[in-house]
């Protein structure tokens, strides 16, 4: 019998916590995996055996690839060069965030590109320029690659921050007239996941964890509006 798929969302839990608790092995690993699945009623959490083989596989990656798991500290993250001085206000921008949604602290590896978002347009909205820099990090991680899905959401940002539409009437008014003129489709939601090829990456998108019934909720939202959106398209 083939193993058990491991959802991408366990496999990003155990690099985090293999890059940020170095000291902890398979067995407690286990075991808190286990205790977060059973608070969002999930039961494919992946085995001991399993967890340890991922973590060899992991660490043999490069140290720059393992870096984007550490968790943003304001100023260690910087002094190590894990991340350059210029990203601190990025970096602090997104840690209120997290903490205040979630009582935890934004990987670098998200940090990293939401900077770069930021750099784009840094008067631009929070919201906006986090949630480009969510899909663009998810595409990254999660493999999100396919061209039909992934095009549109780019050229959808890259217009955006272009004209950007947030800074005065004007402005608004040439974008509105862009989109007029040449109209770019975009998945429903902000989102760059195609839920029937990759349902768990709902999961990484929406957060630390899902129960199956928030999953399924939200895979249900987004293929409704997506079907809107073709159907409106029509």
């Amino acid at each position: 019998m083939a193993p058990r798929k491991v959802s991408s969302f366990w496999r990003e839990r155990i690099r985090e916590i293999t890059e940020n608790e170095p000291r902890l092995g398979p067995a407690r690993i286990a075991r808190r995996l286990e205790e977060e699945a059973s608070n969002l009623k999930r039961n494919d959490y992946p085995s001991e055996r399993t967890i340890g083989r991922m973590q060899r596989e992991f660490r043999r990656q490069p140290e720059e690839e393992r870096h984007g798991y550490r968790e943003f500290r304001w100023p260690e993250t910087l002094e190590l060069g894990v991340l350059p001085w210029g990203a601190a206000r990025a970096g602090l921008e997104l840690l209120g965030y997290f903490q205040q949604e979630w009582g935890r602290r934004p990987l670098v590896g998200l940090v990293a590109v939401f900077w770069r978002v930021s750099q784009a347009a840094e008067d631009a909205p929070f919201e906006d320029r986090y949630i480009a820099a969510r899909e663009m990090y998810h595409r990254k991680v999660f493999g999100q690659t396919n061209k039909a899905d992934w095009d549109p959401t780019m050229r959808y940002w890259e217009r955006y921050f272009a004209y950007a539409p947030w800074r005065s009437d004007k402005a608004r008014e040439a974008y509105d007239a862009a989109n007029e003129a040449d109209p770019l489709p975009r998945l429903g939601g902000n989102i760059a996941v195609n839920v029937d090829r990759n349902p768990e990456g709902i999961d990484a998108f929406f957060g630390y964890g899902l129960s199956d019934e928030e999953r399924q909720a939200l895979i249900n939202r987004y293929t409704e509006a997506l079907k809107g959106q073709k159907e409106g398209e029509e």
